[in-house]
């Protein structure tokens, strides 16, 4: 019998060599496209949502967030569901003396003044007369017994009083305001002490005038047995007429009419 020839025999090495990298690399492919985690549950990605210390909205409760792989079409194929972790290890929070320090970044979003109006209570215009010391939403507008507290529902605000100018809509929620002229709003954020709460779209000053998009008075809260207004939307009245917030920038002259035309009922 003929031995094979020592060409014939590296042409049949390579063949096999070559084979084994194919089935390798289609192995190597299909581990990337769908694997088996710990549960068994095949194409499944794990996440822990893990909280931060300190932080002043803790996640109490972590969870497993579950990511898969769609099936195809013509399979049934049970989707895995998501399941909270046991027995979760709470986040520790500071000591109820220590500085409650809190920043909100207002977002931006498409602001159009005369949806605003058609949306909002009360409309007017005004020159900020006041802008009262910080205080907490406590009734007494003292310090929560601990702000860091889970329970806690009280934040920081400021008190800020507008002489009323103009009230385009709103004469049958605002009685103070036809009465008085005046209305005190309920801004957001101010210093107490060493705790602080910054909400950034919220600057008023004495002597600026303001278009203000208000909600309703909070029935909650008064300020100096006045009711508080909340503030849906804001605009600062610049020396040339335009209206200018944190966010966006609008024609005085145009803007006031679509506003005032919004408000006729």
């Amino acid at each position: 019998m003929p031995k094979p020839s020592p060409r014939g025999t590296n042409v049949l090495g390579i063949i096999v060599l070559l084979g084994l990298f194919v089935v390798v690399g289609y192995v190597v492919m299909l581990l990337g496209q769908s694997y088996t985690n710990t549960t068994g549950t095949s194409g499944a990605l794990i996440q822990v949502a893990t909280p931060q210390a300190f932080d002043p909205y803790p996640i109490t409760d972590p969870v497993v967030v579950t990511t898969i792989n769609a099936p195809p079409a013509d399979q049934n194929i049970a989707l895995p569901t998501l399941n909270p972790i046991a027995n979760p290890t709470p986040v520790p929070m500071p000591p109820a003396d220590t500085p409650y320090n809190l920043t909100v970044q207002g977002l931006p979003g498409e602001w159009n003044p005369e949806d605003m109006t058609k949306k909002a209570p009360v409309v007017l215009t005004g020159t900020v007369t006041k802008v009262f010391p910080a205080q907490w939403t406590t009734p007494d507008g003292l310090r929560p017994k601990n702000p860091w507290s889970r329970d806690n529902v009280d934040t920081i605000y400021t008190p800020v009083e507008v002489t009323v100018s103009e009230l385009i809509k709103g004469k049958k929620y605002a009685k103070r305001v036809v009465d008085t002229k005046l209305v005190t709003l309920m801004v957001l954020g101010g210093v107490v002490g060493k705790d602080s709460v910054t909400f950034t779209p919220y600057d008023f000053r004495e002597g600026e005038q303001v278009l203000l998009f208000l909600k309703d008075e909070r029935k909650s809260l008064k300020f100096k047995e006045d009711e508080l207004y909340e503030i849906h939307a804001y605009y600062k009245i610049t020396n040339d007429g335009s209206l200018v917030n944190f966010f966006q920038a609008f024609p005085g002259e145009e803007t006031f009419a679509s506003v005032r035309n919004a408000a006729t009922p």
